[in-house]
């Protein structure tokens, strides 16, 4: 067993090294200077891109790869794979060159209704994309959401892009790609009344009633002069690596020039922006996205690309996934939906769902060059692990929990916890009540709970109940109260409350939302992404 370890890196490589330190001390291994084993951490450009090499040399190991992103991925696997007891550490026994599964391997957060990404100290945002990175993600995707602010000039705009710059800092500092998101028809708070789009039969997911129609005179000369003074005031600071556009959820217009929106006035938005966008960062891959989109919106699109193959670099499927397949050879990505799976959105702890998102992989993964999940919190970090693993290794879903758990919790409850995720799936659909007691008067939520008989037909919930208290009281104090053990007992608890009382949230239930809004910085989120504590509950 190891119980210390001397890692050189170069200055290339130094911040690998910088990440590693603390994440193996924090399990109880010394890194430091004179140690008997030695991890060389280095860069070696002859190697194959999406590639990484761990080879056995004298007195230790050396890690190369071409690139900090894949250099991230081989650490990663180092660390997580290692097995950690109280007599030291079982170092990872991969050796030999591993290629990874998928090219693009992208994280996408959604920096919006306060939540997490939104409003997280910016410290926490990078210890938690360095853990991202260490998973297997080589890419960070994000999106600069217009209708939040009045205009470009806006104040609250300004602090928010630069919120943005440094999201993209720290992950240009980790070998992550950029990969920026827009939203096609999309505009400011103030945009012009007259030229705003059609809701009717043009909305499919989100609507603000900011965004501008294209069809209306003046409306794509207006969308083109809002991009080009983004792209000149901030995206090309940026130098994004992929540009996607955005059909819907929240852009759209449903008047008949713009119809049907996805297969018409949204490419020629597309096809207006690119230029604009080549001028500011030609180096950049364009994506056109159809998520929410019908068949002959899909069709249209297709022919499009058939008909000039450099229309784009890569098509964007995920929902629908549609029965008329593209040309062989075609690259696409998908967009996993990896968080909204219950209502709030994280509101009552993890909501582990192993089963279905692997069934969703094994449908895509051999079309697909990679992805881009779709994330508004830490709550799903479970999740993003598992496609960070599903587009490095083509990993089986339960084998990364497993992986996860004695990672972060240890390896003595590892089965336990998998066994856990297994009864919250079942569990998933639990009625919960919740939402409908946010502003009722304590005296009427009393009298139900008393009133109430408790749901039938759920002993899984019990059960769960019960596992995680047997792995809680297994755990070291440190663990115990880490954010990622939390959202995970905290889940059995409000489920257990609920079965109990009819589906109704009790005192129990206000007390656990209460300690996930101060773990998520959810004091001020949209009710979509805020775990839903009632106003009975005093501190």
């Amino acid at each position: 067993m190891l119980t210390e370890l001397f890692i050189i890196a170069s200055l290339e490589t130094q911040i690998v090294a910088e990440v590693l330190k603390p994440r193996l001390e924090n399990h109880g291994i010394a890194v430091k200077e004179g140690a008997a084993m030695t991890l060389f951490l280095e860069l070696d450009k002859s190697l194959e891109p999406d590639t990484y090499v761990m080879e056995d040399i004298q007195g230790g190991w050396r890690l190369r790869a071409p690139a900090l992103a894949e250099l991230f991925n081989g650490a990663g696997r180092f660390l997580h794979e290692s097995r950690y007891t109280a007599n030291g550490m079982e170092p990872w026994s991969g050796r030999g060159e591993f290629k990874l599964f998928k090219p693009l391997r992208a994280i996408y957060f959604a920096t919006h209704f306060f939540n997490f990404y939104h409003v997280a100290p910016m410290e926490e945002i990078k210890t938690y994309l360095e853990d991202l990175a260490l998973w297997g993600f080589n890419t960070l995707a994000f999106w600069y959401d217009l209708h939040h602010f009045h205009s470009f000039d806006d104040p609250d705009a300004v602090a928010f892009r630069e919120r943005l710059t440094g999201f993209a800092n720290i992950a240009r500092s980790l070998g992550m790609k950029l990969f920026y998101l827009i939203v096609s028809n999309e505009a400011y708070a103030d945009s012009p009344v007259e030229l705003r789009a059609i809701k009717e039969g043009g909305a499919r997911g989100g609507w603000y009633d900011s965004q501008i129609c294209p069809s209306k005179p003046g409306g794509m000369d207006y969308l083109k002069e809002q991009f080009e003074q983004n792209c000149r005031g901030f995206i090309a600071s940026l130098k994004p690596d992929y540009v996607t556009i955005w059909p819907y959820d929240q852009g759209g217009c449903g008047c008949e020039l713009c119809k049907p929106w996805g297969g018409n006035a949204y490419l020629k938005i597309y096809e207006a922006f690119r230029p604009i966008g080549e001028k500011y960062f030609p180096q950049a891959k364009w994506i056109v996205s159809f998520w929410f989109c019908n068949d002959e919106e899909w069709r249209l699109g297709l022919e499009k690309r058939k008909n000039n193959p450099d229309y784009c670099e890569y098509i964007m499927e995920e929902i629908p996934v549609f029965k008329e397949r593209p040309p062989k050879g075609t690259p696409l990505l998908g967009f996993p939906e990896i968080s909204m799976n219950q209502s709030p959105w994280g509101g009552f702890g993890i909501a582990p769902q192993p089963n279905r998102y692997q069934k969703q992989w094994d449908d895509r993964k051999a079309e697909l060059s990679g992805g881009y999940p779709y994330s508004e919190g830490i709550f799903e970090d479970l999740h993003k692990a598992m496609f960070a693993q599903f587009y490095s290794y083509d990993r089986p879903a339960l084998e990364t929990i497993r992986i996860y758990a004695a990672y972060h919790f240890g390896e003595n409850v590892a089965d336990q916890v998998v066994d856990l995720t297994k009864l919250l799936e079942m569990n998933h659909d639990l009625p919960r009540k919740a939402g409908w007691f946010l502003d009722t008067h304590p005296t009427v939520i009393n009298w139900l709970l008393q009133n109430i008989k408790p749901l039938e037909g759920w002993p899984h919930v019990k059960n769960a109940y019960g596992l995680a208290k047997a792995i809680d009281a297994q755990l070291p104090d440190d663990v115990r109260a880490s954010w990622r053990w939390r959202i995970i007992l905290l889940r059995t608890v409000i489920d257990m409350e609920f079965a109990e009382h009819g589906g109704l949230p009790t005192a129990a239930c206000d007390k656990a939302f209460a300690e996930l809004i101060q773990i998520y910085h959810a004091q001020s989120s949209h009710a979509w992404v805020k775990p839903p504590v009632s106003k009975r509950y005093k501190p």
